[in-house]
């Protein structure tokens, strides 16, 4: 016959173990960070090769169809004015871009050389697509 000590160790032990493979699994499985449908989303983001478009400089419409299929694109006007910024949003969204290839919000806009600068130096691009210079 066992002891209740023997009896109380047993279950805490087992309850230890428990919440271990628990919290094991939650961090395998991402529960606990970000959330399952974030990671997954966050992973097949990473897969594709993060590149930067300067859209003033490229006519090619079949060209910024190609880098929003098979790259995980960031398009960048210079607009001087938000009309011109909405006029290619328009223009973007006629043609299939966004936001069924590139969400909105990874369209920016700038009115100086020196703002694209800045806005290119934050962004986590491997490839920068511009008339003035192609940074890898």
């Amino acid at each position: 016959m066992h002891s209740p000590q023997d009896v109380l160790f047993s279950v805490a032990a087992s309850l230890l173990v428990g919440i271990a493979l628990l919290y094991l699994i939650s961090y395998w499985v991402g529960v606990g960070r970000t959330g399952p449908q974030t990671r997954s989303r966050r992973t097949h983001s990473s897969k594709k090769q993060k590149i930067c478009i300067c859209i003033n400089d490229i006519d090619d419409d079949k060209g910024l169809l190609l880098a929003a299929k098979h790259f995980h694109t960031t398009l960048l006007v210079k607009a001087d004015k938000d009309e011109d910024v909405v006029r290619v949003l328009d223009h973007l969204g006629n043609i299939g871009i966004v936001p069924q290839l590139i969400p909105e919000h990874r369209v920016l806009s700038c009115s100086t050389f020196q703002g694209k600068i800045s806005i290119v130096r934050q962004l986590p691009v491997q490839v920068y697509i511009g008339s003035k210079f192609i940074f890898v």
